[in-house]
C-alpha cells in the first residue's frame, strides 16, 4: 500500500517534488500543463531527468498523469473529439518522459442536445483510446477511470469500462482507475463491507480486478446514487472514516496505490486527510510515515 496526493506543478518539477515529499507522498499523480488548457509544452529533458532522479531518491512510486480535463472520448462533435485524441497522446508521450506509469483519463460525455446510445458511446471512446494509443507510441499504460454518472457521463458502471477494454484493439495498454467518490456517486456502496464486496465481484466480472491499477481515495459530499460528483475530505462526507476502514483495508484493494484528490490542496488540509486515511489502517500494515 502506497499513499499519496494529486500534486499541484506550478513553478517547475523541483518545485513539485518538494511539494510531494511535503506531503509525506509515497506515491502521486500530476497534470502535465494547465488542466483546462489545450496547450501544453513537453517537459525539457533536464528537468525531466532530475523529476525522475528525485523519485527514485526519495522512493516516490508509482507515479500517475492525469490527462486534461478538456479531452472528451465521447464527444458527439469530430473537431472536439479529434482534438481530445492529439492531447490525449501529447499526455502519454509526456507521462513517459516523466517515469509515469499510467496516464488517467476521464471518458467523457455526448453533447446533451446530440445525445447518443450507450453502444454508440462506448465505440466511440474505444476508437478514440485506440487513436491515441497509436499515436503517442509510447508504453504507458492508459487507465479509464470510472465516473459517477453525472449528466450523460459515459463510465458509471463499471461493464462500460469492461466494455471499452473488450472493444480496444490494444487491450494490453489498458487499466482502470476507480474513485470511491464516483463509485459511491455513482450508486456502489463502497462503505459498506457487503457493498464493497459486490461492487468488486462486478468490477471483476466487468474487466478483471488484474487491470485495477490505482484508487483515487476521496470522499463524497453527496448521497450514495446521487450521480453528482463532488470530492470531499476523507471522513468528512457520506462514505465516512467507517467506510475508509472497509475501503484501505479490503484484501483486494490494499496492495494497490491510492491517491487522494481532495479539496483545498494546502499543505495543512492534505496532512489533515493523510492522518485522516491512516487512522483507517492497522499499524501493521501502515506505510512507514516519512519524516
Amino acid at each position: 500500500m502506497r499513499i499519496g496526493f494529486h500534486i499541484p506543478t506550478e513553478g517547475g518539477w523541483h518545485k513539485t517534488l518538494q511539494r510531494a515529499l511535503g506531503r509525506r507522498c509515497e506515491t502521486l499523480q500530476v497534470f502535465v500543463g494547465a488542466p483546462v488548457q489545450w496547450r501544453s509544452l513537453r517537459p525539457r529533458a533536464d528537468g525531466a531527468a532530475e523529476w525522475r532522479e528525485g523519485l527514485r531518491r526519495h522512493d516516490i512510486g508509482p507515479v500517475f498523469v492525469h490527462a486534461n480535463y478538456l479531452v472528451n472520448l465521447a464527444s458527439t462533435e469530430a473537431a472536439l473529439w479529434r482534438r481530445s485524441i492529439r492531447r490525449l497522446a501529447r499526455d502519454l508521450r509526456h507521462a513517459a518522459l516523466l517515469g509515469a506509469e499510467g496516464v488517467v483519463t476521464h471518458l467523457g460525455s455526448p453533447r446533451a442536445e446530440n445525445p447518443r446510445s450507450l453502444e454508440w458511446c462506448l465505440a466511440r471512446v474505444a476508437a478514440a483510446v485506440d487513436a491515441a494509443l497509436e499515436r503517442a507510441e509510447v508504453e504507458v499504460v492508459l487507465l479509464l477511470e470510472n465516473s459517477a454518472g453525472m449528466g450523460s457521463a459515459v463510465g458509471s458502471a463499471y461493464e462500460h469500462l469492461g466494455e471499452i477494454i473488450g472493444r480496444s484493439r490494444h487491450p494490453d495498454r489498458l487499466g482502470v482507475c476507480l474513485d470511491s467518490a464516483h463509485s459511491f456517486a455513482a450508486g456502489y456502496a463502497w462503505h459498506l463491507p457487503e457493498g464493497l464486496d459486490a461492487a468488486l465481484d462486478e468490477a471483476d466480472r466487468a474487466f478483471g480486478l488484474g487491470k485495477l491499477r490505482l484508487l483515487h481515495v476521496n470522499d463524497s459530499k453527496t448521497p450514495l446514487a446521487s450521480h453528482v460528483d463532488r470530492h470531499w475530505h476523507i471522513g468528512k462526507g457520506h462514505i465516512g472514516s467507517c467506510g475508509f476502514r472497509v475501503i484501505v483495508n479490503h484484501p483486494r484493494l490494499r496492495h494497490l496505490p491510492m491517491v487522494m484528490e481532495t479539496p483545498e490542496a494546502s499543505l495543512e488540509a492534505d496532512l489533515r486527510n493523510l492522518r485522516a486515511l491512516r487512522r483507517c489502517i492497522p499499524a501493521a500494515w501502515r506505510p512507514p510515515f516519512r519524516p
